[in-house]
């Protein structure tokens, strides 16, 4: 009995990193890069990584300096999110726990209200008020559920900006 095997042919690096561009960063991380060596190799290397970086317009076209790592670049790039559940009102005190809530308390107004001017981002309609008593709320945010694994949080120590 006679036996052959058949190899496919190459594809371009090229050609596998344009269509590599259309799958989303976890699909390529956790099943594409384990298809074979050549998608290994694209997928853990840096050219397909800062192209998806330049297509989502995370960078422009144009860099002066490089990133140590352009996957890590991507992968914070897409996490850069207001992870703050509610922040402008739009769903009353949803998503805020009341921890004091003193003088004429919490309240939401319409912008811009009788003080207020139009808030630059058109999408936000509502604000918190208070008043002259001591008003306090909170807000648990799990990193880890938002998309910042473990490892990530431990190696890439990415800042984390709270601002009001």
């Amino acid at each position: 009995m006679e036996s052959w095997t058949y190899r496919i042919p190459l594809i371009p690096n090229d050609a596998v990193t344009y269509i590599l561009l259309y799958v989303p960063a976890a699909e390529l991380l956790a099943v594409h890069r384990l298809v074979c060596r050549q998608w290994k190799e694209i997928i853990d290397g840096p050219t397909l990584w800062k192209k998806k970086c330049q297509w989502e317009g995370f960078i422009p076209k144009t860099i002066r300096r490089s990133p140590k790592s352009w996957k890590v670049f991507y992968v914070l790039s897409s996490l850069k999110r207001n992870l703050i559940r509610n922040p402008s009102a739009e769903e009353n005190l949803d998503g805020w726990k009341i921890i004091s809530n003193g003088g004429d308390k919490w309240r939401i107004e319409d912008l811009p209200g009788d003080h207020g001017t139009p808030h630059p981002e058109e999408h936000v309609n509502k604000y918190f008020v208070t008043s002259f008593g001591k008003c306090e709320k909170e807000q648990i945010i799990d990193l880890n559920a938002e998309g910042y694994c473990s490892e990530l949080l431990d190696n890439i120590n990415p800042a984390i900006v709270v601002t009001d």
